[in-house]
């Protein structure tokens, strides 16, 4: 009776000891694991909330990701190589002008220009030429239009007092001997003051355009 006494004794001693170290075990754990998350929260914190393996792995993915994107690029650029597309089309020179937009001269050609550019006095006219440059305004053909007659005015109007006035000598005129007789004769009573007046009534014959350059050129003319 002693002996199972004793024995059970010792058994709830040792039962009593175990208990005891695996709650001390327990609690080492507890403790260890509580400062190792603790240790991850100031990681986290210190590199944006992401480990340096998540890093290093997002830093992989992305080289991985540009690689493919670069691959299928090329891919792509062969595959309109060989098609025939063009991604940079030839780009047009900023001065050129659209052909559909060009007024065409009505008249002959010469030497790439209506033929009136050199002999304003053409078809018997009493004429001048104004230029506008593409560059010297802003407000497309219109302005420029506007700009080539005003210096076809200027022009005119100096051809218009050596017609009136009889003390000059019509070789001061790049016109014929004819048409300079024909405009004395209708202008003889005008006096050359009046001139600016009577460039009003000038006509614009023709105007064209290089399409090169985009320069305007007018001509403008008295009627006969």
């Amino acid at each position: 009776m002693k002996r199972e006494i004793f024995v059970f004794i010792s058994l709830i001693l040792v039962s009593g000891c175990v208990t005891a170290a695996n709650n001390v075990k327990q609690n080492s754990y507890e403790r260890q694991n509580k400062n190792a998350n603790e240790a991850f929260e100031e990681l986290d914190r210190e590199t944006g909330n992401k480990s340096p393996a998540e890093q290093e792995l997002e830093k992989v993915e992305e080289e991985m990701k540009n690689k493919s994107n670069f691959r299928k690029k090329n891919e792509q650029e062969k595959w309109k190589a060989e098609a025939g597309i063009n991604n940079y089309p030839e780009k047009k020179r900023p001065y050129a002008v659209e052909k559909k937009n060009l007024p065409d001269s009505e008249f002959p050609m010469k030497n790439g220009k209506p033929v009136w550019f050199f002999n304003p006095a053409y078809n018997g006219y009493l004429g001048a030429v104004g230029v506008a440059k593409k560059s010297s305004v802003n407000g497309g053909l219109g302005a420029q239009k506007k700009l080539a007659k005003t210096v076809a005015q200027a022009e005119l109007i100096k051809m218009i007092r050596v017609v009136v006035n009889t003390e000059l000598k019509s070789e001061r005129m790049q016109v014929s001997s004819d048409v300079y007789s024909h405009y004395h004769s209708k202008l003889s009573s005008l006096s050359v003051h009046s001139a600016e007046d009577v460039v009003k009534n000038a006509v614009v014959k023709d105007v064209w355009i290089d399409e090169q350059t985009g320069d305007l050129y007018l001509w403008l003319v008295m009627e006969k």
